[in-house]
C-alpha cells in the first residue's frame, strides 16, 4: 500500500497547535498551496508520509514535540546555535 503525502503549513509563530495541512496527491494541491502561501502561511517541516490524515497529524505533532524538547536541536548544530542565540537575546531585552 502506497502512503499518502501530506504537507503542513503554519502562520506566524508555531507552537505545534496552530497548523493546517494538505494532501499532496489530490487534484488542486498546488492551487490550494499557493492560496495558503498568499495568505501568509509557510511550509513547516518535511513532507509526511502516512496512511491517513489522522496518522499524518500525529506524526507532525510528534516531530514538533521533538523540536520543542530539544531532541532535534541536539543533532543539528545550527538549530542549537540559533536557539541559544535567541535565548540570549531575550535575556538581554
Amino acid at each position: 500500500m502506497e502512503l499518502n503525502k501530506y504537507q503542513f503549513f503554519i502562520i506566524g509563530e508555531s507552537d505545534g497547535k496552530n497548523f493546517t495541512f494538505l494532501e499532496m496527491d489530490i487534484k488542486g494541491f498546488q492551487k490550494n498551496k499557493d492560496e495558503l502561501l498568499s495568505q501568509g502561511f509557510f511550509v513547516d517541516g518535511e513532507v509526511i508520509l502516512a496512511n491517513t490524515a489522522e496518522e499524518a497529524v500525529e506524526k507532525y505533532k510528534q516531530e514538533h514535540q521533538k523540536i520543542l524538547s530539544g531532541g532535534i536541536a541536539s543533532r543539528h548544530p545550527f538549530l542549537t546555535f540559533f536557539t541559544m542565540l535567541g535565548e540570549k537575546l531575550r535575556q538581554n531585552q
